[in-house]
């Protein structure tokens, strides 16, 4: 697996799982981000994240179809616990005359 970042802010990363198998075809492995699928996970943050999973023999992948023939990278992200909700709020009085 072979992953690449250009570092700029809001956009995907570049990864690779089973290498570049052909010239003409999309290479990118196919992303389930809490059983959903696509193709581009640049609205995901990195803090967003809980687990990630790589799925790369046909095995495992084969569930997903067709679609996951360069790989499967299945994300969990985080979820809110339940509870309370808490706000704080922070400020400085301003008067003015």
């Amino acid at each position: 697996m072979q992953v690449t970042n250009q570092g700029a802010p809001g956009t995907s990363p570049t990864i690779r799982i089973r290498g570049l198998g052909s010239v003409r075809s999309n290479v990118d492995p196919l992303y389930v981000v809490d059983g959903v699928l696509t193709n581009d996970i640049s609205f995901l943050s990195n803090n967003d994240i809980e687990s990630m999973s790589i799925l790369k023999d046909a095995s495992a992948s084969a569930i997903y179809g067709i679609r996951a023939a360069n790989g499967v990278v299945v994300i969990t992200t985080k979820r809110g616990k339940a509870g309370r909700l808490i706000y704080i709020i922070q400020g400085m009085p301003v008067y003015k005359k």
